[in-house]
């Protein structure tokens, strides 16, 4: 039996994370998608603990069930993840919705919901199974709830650090993929740990474009964005010789290289699949770009090389070491890395990020990036965007310029005078140059300029509006806001979305009490209204802590992982230490909880005071935040991934030390296993909705901890009152019947 409760964990999580790789690609790799992919997930689940624990009970031969219902898993699991292999084609052909067309919040949880319901309905009845089985032995709860969490710890590092690496593509899912991009055709697809490359050529011509989790990365050739995304920053500065560029594939490269005057220009990509794809399947121009004399391609997380560049000169200016000894700043950096649509790219839009682009400048020096805008007309929700960007630029610039344009482009220097609106000075440096392009020059950005365009766009982004810090992702709100408005502006007769995220989010920014108290009031509901109306005031309080301590887990881990995304840039086997180190905190607290029911010191002093360090370690994780944000922590990897993963091993410990204790303490004893555990599902369920769609583009990441602590702190109020009501609870009762 210890072998399929093992099994169980570990298969479970496995699934897990293939849905969500598939789900990631199906709605463009937007967190939201994950929230909501967890969510449902854990939904089912817990209604199968929850609603399908009873019949547990009433079977004869447990241990017979346990493995006929693995069995039914198993095939349950393959059937899910062929289901969200396929999804992305059905929606398709069921919406009639173009590539890359943005699918609302309401499509990923309906989807989630269909898709998930059976497998996660088994997944969920097998533990109260299980715990009915090891009871019949002579187990223990604690046991299960051991072997399980061991279970999904060593199938979350095995996915992580050898299966995501052995998983080919079959040829099902490369007919699968020919079938979702019609009429393009597919030229090569692979999977790499940061996600899922696809190139992609037209019927006709010899352009190649790069699709990454199902969003457009670059095409070439496309020489309109190529030359939008160089040649205005390049012309800025006088005499650019070295340049950064953080994407934009090589035709930015290919661009940038035109002016004669560069002497080194440096290409950061993050994944190295997609370098590789370049040099294989695109025109040889592109691989020619590349591989120039003058291009170092660096292949790394582009906050992070930033960072870590700019704390070598630091250090070395603060040592006084010898400028040619110094690796030179750059005359230029341009950031193409799309807009700040994911908390993953909304680091790249955030004050602390620009002061870290403004340290790697030579003194006047140019950074540029380009955001969503628009000629003549600019919707409110990309208004309040471009006012936030330029008030975070501003922030850490002295001098910002925008220019109009479909693609707003914004550029800033540390001296007055170098970024400028003056045609002339920049035509005269084109001329100088011998530069020739096709779709940009001083007539296209003078049809910009002119008409009172700029003036508008100068009142747009000198609004008030709030900055965009690493804790604190406004543009991540915003950038949500704007999605859903787009949804909203859908073509005549199209019915309106079921669930409209930017006007919740526009809500409880007005309210933003409203939020915590809605999901206390639904914690509260699901947890303690059964117990409460039996008088059970000790069994309802237990309820309550463990659907709360749910939440909160869900929220911390999710945290952690962005938080540390923030500090250290994406870097992919750190992200998998993080999961692991908080699925073995989990074995690990389970493990000695199990051991304090066996020896019966399972007191009701030792339940409050877990729940005290429940109520801790959201705002320990505060303070690792500040530290890791304000300093340079996330330069150095190992050190930023020892002290995340001692967070997460922390959180997951204390979460792991409650469960088999309620369980315990529970009036109905083992009995309450399946009950308790579809509590604590159904509050990480809460958690995982909430926490990525509404509390961390509200509240930030330091206000959703404050939530978090607070939210503990209320269990500990209901574990202390109900503690003492239990040891008054006769005299009470007499005084409610009267005299």
């Amino acid at each position: 039996m210890h072998i399929a409760v093992f099994a169980i964990g570990f298969c479970g999580v496995v699934a897990q994370v293939v849905v969500v790789r598939e789900m990631v690609v199906t709605f463009y790799g937007n967190e939201l998608c994950v929230g909501a992919m967890l969510g449902t997930w854990l939904f089912w689940t817990g209604l199968g603990s929850l609603g399908l624990g009873r019949l547990a009970r009433r079977l004869k031969q447990p241990g017979v069930w346990l493995v006929a219902t693995f069995g039914i898993m198993l095939v349950l699991l393959v059937a899910t993840a062929l289901g969200a292999r396929y999804l992305k084609v059905a929606l398709r052909a069921g919406e009639g919705a173009s590539l890359g067309q943005i699918r609302p919040f309401g499509t990923m949880l309906a989807s989630s919901l269909l898709l998930l319901g059976p497998f996660c309905l088994a997944n969920g009845f097998l533990f109260p199974l299980a715990c009915r089985a090891a009871e019949a032995a002579g187990g223990t709860v604690g046991t299960v709830y051991l072997l399980e969490a061991a279970g999904a710890a060593v199938g979350g590092a095995s996915y992580t650090f050898v299966l995501v690496h052995c998983l080919g593509l079959p040829g099902v899912f490369r007919q699968t993929d020919s079938a979702y991009w019609r009429p393009l055709a597919v030229v090569a697809s692979a999977d790499s740990p940061y996600g899922r490359l696809t190139v992609t050529r037209q019927a006709e011509g010899a352009q190649r474009t790069l699709y990454v989790n199902g969003v457009l990365a670059f095409s070439y050739p496309d020489p309109p964005v190529a030359e939008g995304v160089a040649h205005l920053p390049m012309l800025q500065h006088p005499e650019p010789r070295r340049v950064l560029l953080l994407g934009g594939g090589p035709g930015a490269v290919e661009e940038a290289l035109k002016h004669p005057s560069v002497e080194k220009l440096t290409y950061v990509e993050l994944d190295p699949l997609a370098v590789e794809m370049v040099r294989r399947h695109f025109p040889p121009g592109a691989a020619n770009a590349l591989g120039d004399r003058r291009v170092e391609v660096v292949l790394a997380d582009g906050r992070a090389f930033v960072k870590d560049l700019g704390s070598h000169l630091h250090l070395a200016h603060s040592r006084h070491v010898r400028n040619e000894d110094v690796t030179p700043r750059f005359d230029v950096a341009i950031s193409a890395l799309g807009p700040p649509a994911t908390a993953q790219a909304n680091r790249f839009y955030t004050v602390e990020f620009f002061r870290e682009v403004a340290r790697v400048l030579e003194p006047g020096g140019v950074f540029a990036f380009q955001a969503s805008g628009g000629h003549d007309y600019i919707p409110e929700e990309s208004r309040r965007l471009l006012a936030c960007l330029h008030g975070s630029l501003a922030a850490a610039f002295a001098h910002v310029i925008v220019f109009p344009g479909a693609p707003v482009t914004f550029l800033a220097s540390n001296r007055d005078g170098v970024a400028t609106h003056r045609l002339g000075v920049l035509d005269a440096r084109m001329a100088q140059r011998g530069i020739a392009t096709s779709y940009v020059d001083a007539h296209s950005w003078e049809a910009d300029l002119v008409g009172g365009r700029l003036e508008r766009l100068e009142q747009v982004v000198s609004a008030p509006a709030e900055r965009n810090r690493d804790l604190s992702p406004r543009c991540y709100y915003y950038e949500a806001q704007r999605w859903s408005a787009q949804q909203r502006a859908r073509q005549p007769g199209a019915r309106p979305p079921v669930f409209d995220l930017g006007r919740v989010l526009e809500f409880l920014d007005r309210y933003p009490f409203v939020a915590p108290l809605a999901l206390l009031a639904i914690v509260a509901a699901i947890s303690m209204a059964a117990p409460l109306a039996r008088r059970r005031w000790r069994d309802g309080a237990l309820a309550f802590s463990v659907a709360s301590t749910g939440l909160i887990e869900m929220g911390v881990e999710f945290t952690v992982l962005l938080g540390f995304q923030v500090a250290c840039g994406y870097m992919y086997h750190y992200i998998g230490l993080l999961v692991a180190s908080f699925m073995f905190g989990l074995t690990l607290g389970a493990w000695v909880s199990s051991r304090w029911v066996a020896r019966g010191q399972a007191t009701w002093r030792r339940m409050v005071g877990v729940q005290v360090c429940i109520c801790g370690y959201p705002l320990v994780l505060l303070g690792l935040l500040w530290v890791a944000t304000g300093t340079g922590l996330g330069t150095v990897p190992a050190v930023a991934g020892v002290s995340f993963s001692l967070a997460a091993l922390i959180a997951g410990g204390v979460g792991g030390l409650q469960f088999p204790l309620a369980a315990a303490l529970h009036s109905r004893g083992a009995g309450s296993a399946g009950a308790l555990y579809g509590l604590d599902l159904f509050g990480a369920c809460l958690g995982a909705l909430a926490v990525s769609s509404v509390l961390v583009p509200s509240f930030g990441l330091g206000g959703v901890c404050l939530l978090l602590a607070g939210l503990a702190g209320l269990g500990l109020v209901a574990l202390g009152v109900a503690g003492r009501a239990n040891e008054h609870g006769p005299r009470f009762r007499r005084r409610a019947c009267g005299p």
